[in-house]
């Protein structure tokens, strides 16, 4: 993209790579405030993703969150001998949570794929494009179709 700069304000190539980084640097400006919503969403998925596992099949985990949230009739100690036998009693109230929260998902997931279809983009590249219009606005002088399209291919992180 260099070349750009050097054809445009008629300067040398070590130049030209000085501009390009000011414009990178203004690309990457709000990189992390932008990133944040992911990241958070990222972590909470994961954080969900391992708790349900103690929360079906580890019984001392199961039997204080009965006892402090379900109060299910407890099955007799020889029901719960396995990890596998207490994830079945588990699985009465773990069941609707979970398996809501897996449909939310596949519905989120088909109705993004629809946005797409019809032309609407996601989130991720509204923010691209907000992005790129801010670099735009800060080097005007130079072109427009390359400086959007630089701006809107380049990742977060």
């Amino acid at each position: 993209m260099s070349f750009l700069f050097i054809r445009t304000d008629k300067i040398e190539y070590d130049d030209a790579v000085q501009i390009f980084s000011k414009i990178d640097d203004t690309n990457d400006k709000f990189r992390k405030t932008v990133a944040y919503p992911y990241f958070i969403t990222i972590g909470i998925a994961t954080f969900c993703g391992l708790i349900s596992i103690p929360m079906v099949f580890n019984e001392s985990t199961c039997l204080w969150f009965n006892e402090r949230y379900v109060t299910m009739d407890i099955p007799p100690p020889s029901d719960l001998d396995t990890f596998l036998e207490v994830g079945a009693w588990s699985w009465n109230w773990m069941e609707p949570v979970m398996g809501t929260a897996g449909f939310v998902l596949i519905t989120a997931q088909f109705v993004k794929g629809q946005l797409e279809n019809i032309g609407v983009g996601s989130v991720t590249q509204k923010f691209k494009r907000i992005r790129s219009e801010h670099v735009m606005k800060e080097f005007p002088q130079y072109s427009e179709h390359l400086i959007v399209s630089y701006s809107v291919s380049k990742p977060f992180f």
